[in-house]
Formats: C-alpha cells, sequence, structure tokens
C-alpha cells in the first residue's frame, strides 16, 4: 500500500472500499477531509498467509 494510505490508516482513519466493477476494488482511507487511495486489488487474489495456508487444503472449517 502506498505511505500515505498506511499513515491514514495508523493514525485512526476510516477505510472505505470503492467497487471498480470486473471484480476489482479499491481500499480508501479518509482522515480529516482527505482521502488516500490504496493499490487497486481483484477479488479473489489474495496471497495465502502463513495462518491461511493450508486450512482448505483439509477439507474442514477453522474453529475461529
Amino acid at each position: 500500500m502506498p505511505q500515505a494510505f498506511k499513515n491514514c490508516v495508523k493514525n485512526g482513519g476510516k477505510v472505505r472500499t470503492q467497487s471498480l466493477g470486473g471484480g476489482k476494488y479499491r481500499p480508501i482511507c479518509s482522515l480529516n477531509g482527505q482521502s488516500y487511495p490504496g493499490y487497486i486489488k481483484t477479488k479473489g487474489a489474495e496471497k495465502e498467509n502463513k495462518y491461511s495456508k493450508g486450512l482448505a487444503s483439509h477439507g474442514r472449517k477453522s474453529s475461529y
């Protein structure tokens, strides 16, 4: 994410999601009347992290 977006979130800005169509979206942080857009993302293209890796491959639901 852009540094300005990260700073906005860190300082308590409100994050909303703008739908761009075609399965794409962009998070936008608002703070003190200013908007700080994040990078455009694609639904379903999230990276696996160390916590989600392997959960779906075992065919069972997580308990948390």
